[in-house]
């Protein structure tokens, strides 16, 4: 085998080598820039407290009841339950509230309030919907009356006639068999969304206002005895004046970052979102597009080297 012969077939393996390290190079770059988009569509799984915003269980003897937030409404099973606050309600004014659930829970008692006014005088009253009377049990004893402001006076140690707050779900003794998922509660005039639609993390794109360490201002004078003053954040320093015969006199701040509540929640309440964690997509595009230099810079300098041979 001459010289001729031998550099060339060093040319064609060096070809080969070069091609295979290009497509290396090309398929880590691809799944480096797809990664960013899969994982900012995967979506945050709502909590109770972020959505529906406003319902509560109180702490800490109710800690273990907490229902279940879902995009078709709270989901209650066992002796789960939710509260949410009222004010300005006596049990002289009380009317029972409603809600819709599917299935329908297997207690008839399965909507209620809550009384207090202070030390000794906490109790739930609960609706019955089937006999259409509230009940109470405190003390190890049950009592039940059509008229709620009857019903606190009833017991040896009179309750409060101070309604605090109003809910749905099941009783701790003995709990509810079927599981429902509500999706709304009605009371005093209004209706509350249970719902709960699952958020996507946000994503880091050009479109969105970014803080940028470098300021441009710009300032313009008129013959008139107004002045024009506008400071922006953008990726270069710069500085200009210059004269116009208008008269006017605006201002402008910088662009500023915000983040989009969280879908669901009552009426007046907003939804809230989670702490966004993961890889930052700018990062991983800055690597796909290194690998993607290092494998130019790799064929540039195989092409330059040179084979020598020796007979």
């Amino acid at each position: 085998m001459n010289a001729a012969q031998f550099g060339a077939m060093q040319t064609i393996r060096e070809f080969w080598n070069v091609r295979k390290t290009l497509i290396v190079v090309g398929v880590l770059a691809c799944a480096a820039l797809t990664a960013p988009a899969a994982y900012a569509t995967t979506p945050t799984v709502p909590v109770l407290g972020d959505c529906p915003r406003g319902w509560y269980v109180n702490e800490p003897d109710e800690a273990h009841r907490k229902p279940t937030p879902t995009k078709d409404g709270l989901e209650f099973k066992g002796n789960q339950l939710i509260h949410r606050e009222t004010t300005g309600l006596s049990t002289k004014d009380l009317k029972p509230g409603t809600f819709v659930a599917s299935p329908m829970p297997d207690q008839e008692s399965f909507f209620s309030v809550e009384v207090n006014s202070g030390p000794g005088t906490y109790a739930t009253l609960r609706w019955n919907a089937t006999t259409a009377k509230w009940e109470m049990t405190t003390g190890g004893q049950f009592y039940t009356d059509a008229d709620p402001d009857k019903l606190v006076d009833l017991p040896p140690v009179k309750k409060s006639h101070q309604v605090v707050s109003f809910g749905v779900g099941y009783t701790n003794s003995p709990p509810g068999t079927v599981t429902t998922v509500v999706s709304s509660v009605s009371f005093r005039g209004f209706t509350y969304d249970l719902t709960c639609q699952p958020k996507p993390e946000p994503t880091t794109s050009s479109s969105s206002p970014t803080p940028s360490p470098s300021v441009s201002t710009s300032t313009s004078a008129s013959p008139s005895a107004s002045a024009s003053t506008s400071t922006s954040v953008s990726p270069s320093a710069s500085s200009s004046t210059s004269v116009s015969p208008s008269a006017t006199v605006t201002s402008s701040s910088a662009p500023v970052v915000t983040t989009a509540p969280g879908a669901g929640g009552g009426s007046g309440s907003a939804g809230g979102g989670l702490p966004v964690t993961g890889p930052d997509g700018m990062v991983i595009a800055g690597g796909a597009v290194a690998l993607l230099a290092g494998g130019v810079i790799l064929l540039v300098a195989v092409r330059r080297r040179r084979t020598r041979f020796t007979a």
